[in-house]
């Protein structure tokens, strides 16, 4: 695993929380730097906590909301070339990025079928898509790519 190191956490910190709350893969790795301890919570389990006490929730909701808020416009829209002449224009990168759900898909699900109404536009944050007109590959789309446009 390589990467740039994006922060150090420190004790009381948190992590995992966004893979949970969105059903989603994990937005980062994380490695033990020194001897650590930490606490896990499954995610039923999590599920079931957060069933049981929606005013707790809320205040969890949110601050999920603010990192994956950062992580999309920074790690995906502020990258996808629709969007190459408004990099520099943050508060519409945020209303883009206020009005997206996160959705995924199983290897080998149909995202979009051909001849179906066009409702909205997709940007691919990770994965590669295949693109078909019947049967025949025209295209085959990964992270950064979009289509629906």
């Amino acid at each position: 695993m390589t990467g740039e190191k994006l922060c150090d956490l420190k004790d009381g910190d948190f992590f995992g929380e966004i893979a949970l709350l969105y059903d989603t893969p994990r937005t980062a790795s994380s490695k033990a730097e020194v001897r650590s301890m930490l606490f896990m919570l499954s995610k039923s389990d999590f599920q079931e906590v957060m069933a049981a006490h929606p005013a707790a929730a809320d205040p969890i909701r949110a601050i999920t909301k603010q990192r994956l808020h950062k992580y999309v416009l920074q790690e995906n829209v502020s990258k996808v070339p629709l969007f190459a002449k408004c990099r520099d224009d943050d508060a519409f990168l945020a209303s883009v990025v206020d009005h997206l759900t996160v959705c995924t898909f199983a290897a080998g699900s149909y995202v979009i079928s051909e001849s179906t109404g066009g409702s909205e536009m997709d940007f691919i944050s990770r994965g590669t898509l295949a693109v078909y007109i019947g049967t025949k590959h025209v295209n085959t789309l990964s992270d950064g790519g979009f289509f629906g446009e």
